[in-house]
């Protein structure tokens, strides 16, 4: 059963604002773990200056053939980054879905909140840009 808490974890927003106290804006709990799992997936490899072994390759796979082992492989390299960046999760499960319509994938993330023993999902679409 969910531990019921007001608030758990606090992270900036990506698109912070100053809120009617000057205080730049926040996301909490769940948002705030989404959040980071975006980021996580969404930040190439190498991009971060001081973590260069921070992030996902995933936007290597966008031109590869839309193959089963392709979507293993995205699923692998975001089950890694996940265990070693976010240590507020346990991942449940990773589908990995080709949409060769939208020249993309679209990932579904299971997991679960370790302090709060919550299980949820989040949804990220990855294109071709």
């Amino acid at each position: 059963m969910a531990k019921q808490v007001s608030e758990v974890y606090s992270d900036l927003s990506y698109n912070p604002i100053l809120n009617q106290l000057g205080d730049l804006t926040t996301v909490k709990n769940e948002d705030s773990i989404k959040q980071s799992l975006r980021t996580i997936i969404n930040t190439p490899k190498g991009s971060r200056i001081f973590e260069p072994d921070f992030g996902c390759n995933v936007n290597f796979y966008l031109f590869e053939p839309y193959l089963p082992e392709t979507g293993m492989r995205i699923a692998k390299d975001i089950e890694y980054n996940i265990n070693a960046y976010e240590p507020r999760v346990e991942l449940l499960d990773i589908k990995v879905e080709g949409d060769s319509e939208n020249s993309g994938y679209n990932i579904e993330i299971t997991y679960r909140v370790r302090e709060i023993e919550k299980i949820d999902t989040i949804t990220i679409e990855l294109q071709r840009l």
